[in-house]
């Protein structure tokens, strides 16, 4: 049967990734040991996360503007070396200088950050805003430094247990015949992967859909503003879509 392909934003949620192991030389699993022996410049950061999550998800670090994914070391703990450049980019580099910071589950910015109480003194601690511009953590810069930090809660999650929400798939009342009786098609549409750490999910995503029993995905590209005679100009610009054509491939294998 030909399938066809959809995007979708909100189920970044799903993965399939695995936790980060080696073998030994018995050939036995063991877990990497976190990347944070830092001796030289630069600073680490090790945090450990609340045992709600769900499996495969990811743990981001943003500094400033800029995100960095967090190395995996065991289900509940998740570290990074960061060097002074990635720390400072292009300002001066100053011992004890402030260094603000915030976590991210999955990668999806303030949508999936670590959750902040607002409090008398900042009552928009839980915004965007907020966590563009201070962030949430602070700490000061100190080379070969070790940060070691603990998340309470997540954004949209409880301090424990998992958000649990269900709804049917079916359809209620009666559907009009369709044009030359063709079937009525039920499916999702997958967005454009315009989030750098939607791509940890592409595949899980597709095959989730296919688990569940969708058979119509669409593939949702994204517009483009160009300039056309002095004058903006929204287009499609299939050919040079980021992901979207290399993806397609991929899903189709999924089902």
């Amino acid at each position: 049967m030909k399938y066809f392909i959809f995007l979708l934003v909100g189920l970044i949620l799903l993965s399939g990734c695995t936790q980060n192991k080696e073998q030994n030389e018995n050939g036995a699993e063991q877990v990497k040991e976190p990347q944070n022996k830092n001796t030289g410049s630069g600073m680490a950061f090790t945090v450990e996360t609340p045992q709600n999550k769900r499996e495969g998800d990811t743990v981001w670090i943003y500094i400033g503007q800029t995100p960095y994914k967090m190395e995996k070391v065991t289900d509940y703990l998740f570290s990074v070396h960061l060097s002074e450049s990635q720390l400072f980019k292009d300002t001066e580099v100053k011992e004890g200088e402030k260094i603000r910071y915030r976590y991210s589950r999955n990668g999806y910015d303030f949508h999936t950050a670590e959750y902040l109480e607002p409090t008398s003194e900042e009552p928009d601690r839980d915004t965007n805003n907020y966590f563009w511009t201070k962030q949430g953590r602070e700490t000061e810069y100190t080379p070969g430094k070790i940060q070691e930090d603990k998340i309470q809660r997540w954004r949209w999650f409880p301090e424990s247990g998992l958000p649990i929400k269900t709804a049917s798939l079916e359809p209620e009342g009666n559907f009009l015949q369709r044009i030359n009786g063709l079937e009525f098609r039920s499916g999702q549409t997958i967005e454009d992967l315009y989030v750098l750490a939607f791509h940890d999910f592409f595949d899980s995503t597709a095959q989730h859909l296919k688990d569940q029993e969708y058979r119509w995905v669409e593939l949702d590209p994204p517009w483009q503003w160009v300039e056309e005679n002095g004058l903006p100009k929204a287009v499609n610009d299939i050919k040079n879509n980021p992901s979207l054509l290399q993806e397609i491939d991929r899903i189709r294998t999924i089902f």
